[in-house]
C-alpha cells in the first residue's frame, strides 16, 4: 500500500501497489510502446499520477452495468484475482467501487473458512490457523498490511505531520511498522486459536474482512484525504455518504445472518434464533463502528486526514478487533 510507487518502472514486471490499488505497467505489444499504450491496451485499472483514469482490459469474464463495474473494481483493487471490465472507468466509477468493499471482503471471508476447512482435514488447527492467515496475505497482495507497517512508522516517529506523512512514503520499514505487522499476525493467530472448529470459527473469519473493508469506506467517506495531488485521494475524496450506505447495509446485514447462523440453523428460523442472530451482529457492528471512528478519528487529527496507507491500518486492526469480541461472545 505505498503511494510512493510509480506505474510502468518496471514495464512486463509484476504488479505494483499505490495507496489500496494494484497497480501494473503497461503491456507492451507489437507497435505500441509502453509510453504510449492507449487505455485499451491496459491489463488492469491504472491510476496514474497525473490523475486521469485509463480502462480496463483482462482476461476472463466480461461484465456490464453500474453494479458489475463497481464490483469489479474494488475486486480488482483489494485482491490479485484477475478479473475482466471493459469500459472507460472514471474518478466517479472507482468511487462507487468503495460500496462494493465489504462485498469483497464476503468473498475473502467465505474463501478463507473454506480454506480452513479443507486444511483442518489433513492438519492441525494450529497450523491450519496459520495456513489461512498466508491465504489472505497472498490473495490481497498483503496491501493493508502494508499500509499498516507504512501508518506505524509515521504515525509514532515522533515528527510533525509533514515528517509523518514523508515517512510514510518511505519504501523501508522501520522498527514501529515491523512491530505492528507482527503483532497483527500474532493476534490473528492467537485469536483464531480461541475459536472452536465450527460454524461460530466460520462466522468470526468471513464477518472480519467484511468489517475490515466496510472501515475503508468509512474513513473515505467521513474525512479528507490528507496528501495533496495524485494517490488514492483522486477519488476516495468523491466517495460520499451514498457509498457508505450501501456499503453500511452490506456489512451489517452480514454481520447479524452470520452470526445468527453460526449458532444454530435451525433456530436461526424462529424467532429465538434471529433475536440471538440480530444481538451478536449489532454487538460486533457496534463495536467495528466505535473502533473504526475512534481510530480514524485519531489519525485524522495527526495528520489532518486520511491516507491509502492508513485505510489499510484501519482495515487490519479493526478485523482483529472483530476476532477479539467474537472470542469474548463465546463466553456469554
Amino acid at each position: 500500500m505505498r503511494e510512493n510507487r510509480e506505474p510502468g518502472k518496471s514495464p512486463g514486471g509484476p504488479a505494483t501497489v499505490r495507496g489500496s490499488l494494484i497497480q501494473r505497467p503497461p503491456v507492451k505489444r507489437e507497435g505500441v510502446s509502453g509510453d504510449e499504450a492507449k487505455p485499451g491496451d491496459l491489463p488492469v485499472s491504472t491510476l496514474v499520477s497525473e490523475g486521469k483514469a485509463h480502462g480496463v482490459k483482462t482476461v476472463g469474464f466480461l461484465f456490464r452495468g453500474v453494479f458489475y463495474l463497481g464490483f469489479l473494481l474494488a475486486l480488482q483493487f483489494l485482491t490479485r484475482i484477475p478479473v475482466t471490465v471493459r469500459g472507460a472507468v472514471t474518478e466517479a466509477s472507482l468511487a462507487r467501487s468503495m460500496a462494493y468493499f465489504p462485498l469483497v471482503g464476503l468473498l475473502l471471508g467465505a474463501a478463507a473458512a473454506t480454506v480452513y476447512t479443507l486444511a483442518s482435514l489433513v492438519l492441525p488447527a494450529a497450523v491450519s490457523n496459520l495456513v489461512v492467515i498466508a491465504f489472505l496475505v497472498l490473495v490481497t497482495g498483503n496491501m493493508h498490511g502494508d499500509g499498516l507497517m507504512d501508518a506505524a512508522d509515521g504515525l509514532f516517529s515522533g515528527r510533525q505531520r509533514d515528517g509523518m506523512l514523508e515517512i510514510m512514503k518511505d519504501s523501508r520499514v522501520g522498527s514501529h511498522g515491523v512491530m505492528a505487522g507482527a503483532l497483527a499476525v500474532l493476534f490473528r493467530l492467537v485469536l483464531l486459536g480461541q475459536l472452536p472448529a465450527g460454524p461460530e470459527k466460520a462466522a468470526a473469519l468471513i464477518i472480519a474482512p467484511v468489517l475490515g473493508r466496510w472501515a475503508q469506506v468509512y474513513g473515505a467517506a467521513m474525512f479528507p484525504y490528507a496528501r495533496t495531488g495524485g494517490g488514492t485521494g483522486i477519488f476516495t475524496g468523491r466517495v460520499g455518504r451514498r457509498e457508505l450506505a450501501w456499503a453500511s447495509l452490506t456489512a451489517l446485514a452480514a454481520t447479524i445472518l452470520l452470526s445468527g447462523i453460526a449458532g444454530d440453523l435451525a433456530d436461526f428460523v424462529f424467532s429465538e434464533g434471529v433475536l440471538a442472530g440480530t444481538v451478536k451482529g449489532m454487538v460486533l457492528a457496534a463495536a467495528a463502528l466505535s473502533g473504526t471512528a475512534a481510530l480514524s478519528r485519531y489519525i485524522s487529527g495527526r495528520l489532518n486526514g486520511m491516507t491509502g496507507d492508513t485505510y489499510g491500518a484501519v482495515s487490519e486492526c479493526v478485523e482483529v478487533l472483530a476476532l477479539t469480541v467474537s472470542v469474548i461472545m463465546l463466553k456469554y
